[in-house]
């Protein structure tokens, strides 16, 4: 199914230099987002642990003790305005993903296309801001995997678009995510994504919904998500179950009369939604 956009609103579409897996997305409604220190349940919390980071490994510098991560800020990367929330955050993600075995994490198709894209990615667990004082750019080595093996990418043109990845090793101290493995979701259920909007350190967004589930691979969702958060994961709400992977959407930002940008924000009833592949397609690709 192909990502939907607007044509309308691309003559004002931000003209960024960023990864080109970045891909657009939406603030619906009130903006949803928040850090994970500041959710409440303990349980989301936990979930958040298995959410992955994709970051090119040329970003990342090894020091005797860890990783340092070279960035540059949400605000620079897109040409926000001083104003935009998380405008000063280091911008290091360019997709998300999350840990479905052991070994295996599970992303969007065009994060990860080729096995060379692969070969040139980190894949951070813990890239948080941990409270409010701590250093996202500063990663410990046991949370960096790199890919082993690249063991399907689709993309788009064939209906749907995931990528499965096998890690170089087991992840150590964070539980695959359950996830939906018959039956599909419907109209109206509550919706919760985790993921890295811009590129930034992980943030959780509940306030969603499913928009439309009638396609057999796909549903629309409104999501608080913006570039960067393509592959996350998006859990029911009220199962924490992975009900599908985020790819795609409406466009990030419009440009202002200042010349700097600010988020598309939409009601919970206009534009189109945000297009989510199903777990359920990816089953048959797992061999678990």
């Amino acid at each position: 199914m192909m990502l939907i956009f607007v044509s309308w609103l691309l003559s004002y579409s931000v003209n960024v230099h960023a990864h080109p897996a970045l891909k657009p997305k939406v603030i619906y409604g009130l903006d949803h987002r928040h850090e994970l220190f500041e959710e409440p349940d303990p349980a989301i919390r936990i979930l958040a642990t298995s959410t992955v980071a994709l970051i090119e490994t040329k970003d990342l510098y090894e020091s005797e003790h860890a990783f340092h991560l070279s960035a540059k800020t949400f605000g620079e990367e897109f040409g926000l305005c001083p104003n935009e929330r998380y405008a000063y955050q280091p911008a290091g993600a360019f997709c998300s993903g999350f840990l479905i075995a052991p070994d295996l994490v599970v992303t969007a198709g065009h994060c990860l296309p080729e096995k060379q894209d692969c070969a040139n990615t980190a894949f951070v667990f813990g890239y948080s801001y941990k409270n409010q004082d701590s250093m996202p750019d500063l990663i410990a080595k046991h949370d960096v995997y790199t890919c082993r093996r690249l063991i399907v990418s689709k993309e788009k043109s064939s209906g749907i678009d995931f990528a499965l990845v096998k890690l170089d090793r087991e992840v150590v101290g964070r539980t695959p995510l359950a996830f939906r493995s018959h039956g599909q979701v419907r109209r109206g259920d509550p919706l919760l994504v985790i993921g890295h909007p811009g590129g930034i350190p992980a943030k959780i967004a509940g306030g969603g919904h499913v928009r439309d589930s009638r396609e057999k691979h796909t549903f629309v969702a409104n999501l608080d998500v913006v570039s960067g958060n393509s592959g996350s994961p998006v859990f029911n709400f009220l199962t924490h179950e992975v009900e599908g992977i985020l790819v795609g959407g409406e466009e990030d930002f419009i440009k202002t009369r200042e010349g700097c940008h600010v988020s598309l924000r939409c009601t919970n009833n206009d534009c189109v939604g945000e297009e989510v592949v199903r777990t359920t397609s990816v089953l048959p690709y797992l061999n678990l």
